[in-house]
């Protein structure tokens, strides 16, 4: 991560809060323009860009040993509650995490923004509930998405497994707290997006048939084999394709009833896939409002696959939301900038275990009274709703008991039930799907897609659709829902 070299400045905890309120005049000297301190031994460090007199310039950078932050916050949160948190005033972090992100390089400028910005797009749809009009969808509610946190977290940190396997393992914490509110999807049920979103193994593919064909090949042969079997739905008639898409519904959720081994999650990615062929692009999107309670996660599916499909595919109302949300995901950042959120993740970890009240995150000064945003990563954030005081519900419609998930710092013995899937599964779900994408590639591409000297065919060839109609390249028109 780029930034420029800082002074470092060794403060003890009595004379933190002055410093942070501006106060107090720095009087210690300063390690100067370094971005690593070496002093190591106090109780914060904090880092002012150089070329500023320090007693007229705030920090940007706040540095605890992990050994010492509990007392820190414990000391600042009873004897100087408004100095707490220091998030209020720079980013913290611990000094031995700190060489880590300064190492982290330069922002990842081949990040497939649009793709993810299309998975969030439909995260967002499901976190509507009932409602699919893309236009009553404000853009604000993208970072309360798990998917637009992981997405800034590819942004900023790359492919790295440790950024990713933490960022994941954090957002499961939130997840699992009983005081914020709970979302449709969890991040077990996205993991598998993610993956293929991160593999890169599937771009500017500019078909929507491929596409479908290819993700469906490395998740549900069955379920592609029963789609392949629809005549209606590879129709070139756009009534048909409705037809054929409602019996394509019908086969898969009986298949699913006689098969108790068939994942809800291939289920989503199937009836999304069969959206989007029918519709010939995002058009169609609301033949997915009927099964959204049973299978939200349909929507990120459809997200994905138009995503990867490209913006030819999208009607007027997937790419002004799409592009808007694409817009936030690309935003810069450095370390050195204000945190974009109420709390780092440090003090929101510390404050979590602190009580079981609500009133704990509910008195903090926040950007708005009922919503908490926290930095899971430097510069990826997420934001949740807060239950309400005295409320034993954490939606009007999930009465479920909220999952316990794989949280850091959990307490010793405490009894937890396991996750579906455990924090690392994001990353062996990656590896392994980019393995079976590359598979199905190579094989696809050995038969060119379309017709080779061999008599091979593609998955979505022409010839599938019977009388589709045809353009240059010997592909249908997408987009397309005349009969």
């Amino acid at each position: 991560m780029t930034m420029n070299p800082l002074d470092w400045y060794a403060l003890t905890r009595e004379t933190v809060p002055g410093v942070l309120l501006g106060v107090e005049v720095i009087t210690a000297q300063p390690e100067k323009a370094t971005l690593s301190p070496s002093s190591h031994a106090v109780d914060l460090l904090i880092g002012i860009e150089e070329n500023h007199s320090p007693g007229g310039l705030s920090p940007c950078i706040a540095l605890v040993a992990s050994s010492r932050a509990v007392e820190m916050f414990a000391w600042l949160h009873t004897y100087s509650n408004e100095s707490f948190p220091i998030s209020q005033f720079c980013r913290v972090e611990t000094i031995e995490r700190w060489k880590f992100l300064v190492e982290l390089g330069r922002l990842n400028e081949h990040f497939p923004s649009s793709v993810w910005a299309s998975i969030v797009a439909g995260e967002m749809l499901a976190n509507a509930e009932q409602r699919l009009e893309l236009k009553a969808i404000p853009l604000s509610w993208a970072s309360g998405c798990f998917s637009y946190t992981i997405a800034r977290v590819l942004r900023i940190a790359g492919q790295r497994n440790d950024a990713i396997k933490e960022a994941s393992t954090r957002l499961r914490t939130v997840e699992a707290e009983s005081r914020f509110t709970r979302r449709k999807l969890t991040v077990d049920q996205l993991s598998p997006v993610w993956a293929i979103a991160a593999s890169n193994e599937i771009t500017d593919s500019g078909d929507i048939r491929d596409v479908v064909a290819v993700v469906l090949s490395a998740l549900d042969h069955e379920g592609l084999a029963l789609l392949l079997d629809n005549d209606k739905l590879l129709s070139s008639s756009a009534e048909q394709r409705i037809h054929g898409y409602d019996e394509f519904v019908d086969a898969v959720i009986a298949s699913k009833q006689r098969s108790a081994e068939r994942n809800p999650l291939k289920v989503g990615a199937l009836l999304a896939g069969a959206a989007l062929v029918a519709g010939g692009g995002t058009s169609h999107i609301e033949l997915l409002k009927p099964y959204t309670d049973e299978y939200p996660d349909c929507l990120p599916w459809f997200g994905l696959l138009a995503g990867l499909a490209g913006p030819a595919a999208w009607d007027s109302d997937w790419l002004r939301i799409v592009k808007g949300v694409e817009r936030q995901i690309r935003s810069g950042f450095q370390l050195t900038d204000p945190i974009q959120g109420d709390l780092c993740w440090l003090e929101f970890d510390w404050l979590r275990t602190l009580s079981k009240s609500s009133s704990v995150f509910i008195d903090l000064i926040k950007q708005h009274n009922r919503l908490l945003t926290v930095e899971i990563f430097p510069g990826a954030t997420y934001q949740t709703r807060l239950v309400a005081p005295n409320s034993d519900v954490r939606t009007h419609q999930d009465l479920s008991e909220p999952k316990t998930g794989n949280t850091e710092n959990r307490s010793k013995g405490a009894p937890h039930n396991k996750t579906v899937t455990e924090s690392e599964d994001l990353i062996l779900q990656l590896r392994a799907v980019s393995d079976q994408l590359q598979a199905v590639l190579k094989h696809l591409t050995k038969g060119n897609l379309t017709s080779s000297s061999e008599g091979q065919t593609a998955l979505f060839s022409d010839a599938a659709l019977g009388k589709s109609a045809k353009r240059p390249g010997g592909r249908a028109k997408k987009g397309s829902a005349s009969s």
